[in-house]
């Protein structure tokens, strides 16, 4: 049963170390800080607030397009966490994590030196290739080290907690830098930051076993390739259709071929051996993964669409400074800490199905507020502040509630796999949707000047947004109401007891 960090978000660094307990009831100590660190950092101080759009303004990126800022890594980081779950099931968490660490505190800092737009995007998205090989392993490595259930309990509350105190962290850290610097310090920490960290990993993070007899065909590359292929192409369609028209050939053609690559990917999976599959499709029929995978999907797209909305909103219309404009973002993370701390705690006060919707229900609230906080600043009060503090809170629910009930469903031998699916999900999410509403607002603010309906708040466009933001939420509350069996006995629970994690329980 685990937690991921929320979005974008960095953990403090000081190390804590945890008790276990040994083959022979003995308590040992493992350093459990290295795993809550860098998967956390590496998206956190870059992708925040005030960061946006000033690196966009500066490489020439249109408010539009500066959604490939996030596409790009989340494409790549989608479609490689498929995989590098599988490498972290096959050869041992560490290995994976450490490279994966450097190779993206090595692509930080090659991004720092770039100016040209098409150069950036192209690190962001091996930067992407570098992180997805953190989480999973990371989220393998707290299985395998806390295997008892009260401790890892205890671990992965600090593991997520780590990433909603970088929710608060990031945002300052990066509004300063990009005020007091520039733009290109927010790669070069990370940097500093990430490869020290993944060099000390080397020695801090005891060492951890992979199935024996791995081999390098065993790894599901051209599944991988499909669905990276997919994802690009359906973001390039997405974010052309503002532009070009949604009826184009330039819209439709890349949209089509986006749909037959997923398809070819499902169907791929099914053909290729259940256990060298990226996605093996087993998985889909463990009681309530697939409605599961469909919320994972909303989270992230609901964190980055205020930070989209916003960020740009505040800057260039109401003049707001960087600093200000991350200090406006807080309420975002003020109760995701509590809220990541103690999700086991939360988890047991009622049932999975009950809580998601709860959480769900405060984002659909929290949604319908935004849309109405055009033109003036002092409408952040009454209005944005306390929609971030409600839909944030319920967001960090849904995804807290999510992740734990889908690693309940599952065996604890697919914990690898299974974390790579879930924060593919969370990733595929945020790429698509931010996509699709990058374009709702291109094309909205653009109909409204050609109609003669441009109010002057330039927050029309925003507004569409925010209800396109709206119907996704409220679909998915609707599919967890319709499809989440709540009397479905997981994986991991024997008549409603849980089992012990050294003896998983296969279906």
């Amino acid at each position: 049963m685990e937690t991921t960090p929320a979005p974008n978000a960095a953990p403090s660094l000081t190390t804590t170390v945890a008790e276990t307990d040994g083959p022979d009831n003995t308590k040992t100590t493992t350093p459990e800080a290295p795993l809550a660190q860098l998967p956390s950092i590496q998206k956190n101080v870059l992708w925040r607030s005030s960061v946006l759009a000033t690196t966009s303004s500066a490489v020439g990126l249109t408010e539009s397009d500066s959604v490939w800022l996030f596409a790009a890594y989340q494409a790549t980081f989608a479609g490689f966490l498929l995989i590098s779950g599988r490498i972290s099931d096959i050869y041992g968490p560490k290995p994976a994590f450490v490279v994966g660490s450097l190779f993206f505190g090595a692509t930080s800092l090659g991004a720092g030196f770039l100016s040209n737009r098409i150069a950036l995007l192209v690190l962001r998205a091996l930067q992407g290739v570098g992180a997805s090989h953190t989480i999973p392993s990371a989220l393998s490595m707290i299985v395998q080290m806390f295997p008892e259930s009260s401790k890892q309990h205890r671990a992965i509350g600090l593991f997520g907690a780590s990433g909603a105190i970088g929710n608060v962290l990031g945002t300052i850290v990066g509004a300063i830098l990009v005020q007091y610097t520039s733009w290109r310090w927010i790669f070069w920490v990370i940097a500093i930051v990430s490869i020290p960290s993944a060099t000390a990993c080397i020695f801090l993070i005891p060492k951890t076993t992979g199935r024996k007899g791995a081999k390098v065909s065993q790894l599901d590359f051209i599944g991988i390739s499909l669905l990276i292929a997919a994802i690009v192409i359906l973001v390039y369609a997405l974010t052309t259709g503002s532009v070009a028209g949604w009826r184009s050939g330039g819209v439709l053609a890349p949209f089509f071929v986006s749909i037959a690559l997923f398809v070819a990917f499902f169907v791929w999976e099914t053909r290729v051996d259940e256990s060298n599959a990226a996605l093996p499709p087993k998985l889909w029929f463990y009681p309530n993964f697939a409605v599961l995978f469909g919320t994972a999907l909303m989270p992230y797209f609901w964190w980055m669409q205020m930070y989209l909305t916003y960020s740009p909103y505040w800057q260039d219309y109401l003049h707001w400074s960087t600093i200000i404009t991350g200090v406006k973002f807080l309420p975002l993370g003020l109760l995701s800490g509590p809220i990541m701390m103690n999700g086991g705690h939360i988890a047991s006060i009622g049932r999975p199905k009950l809580l998601i919707v709860s959480g769900l229900i405060l984002a659909i609230i929290a949604t319908i507020m935004l849309p109405f906080s055009a033109r003036l600043s002092d409408r952040y009060w009454p209005l944005v502040f306390p929609a971030f503090i409600i839909g944030s809170t319920g967001t960090a629910v849904v995804f807290v509630l999510t992740n734990i009930s889908i690693f309940r469903t599952t065996p604890p031998e697919y914990a690898g796999t299974v974390g790579a699916v879930f924060n593919s999900a969370l990733q595929l999410g945020g790429a698509i949707g931010s996509s699709a509403t990058a374009s709702i607002q291109a094309s909205t603010d653009m109909r409204v000047v050609r109609d003669g309906t441009f109010d002057g708040t330039h927050f029309q466009g925003r507004a569409a947004a925010l209800w396109f933001l709206l119907a996704w939420v409220g679909l998915v509350a609707i599919g967890v109401l319709v499809f989440y069996k709540a009397d479905k006995t997981p994986a991991n629970d024997v008549e409603g007891k849980e089992v012990d994690e050294k003896k998983p329980v296969v279906h």
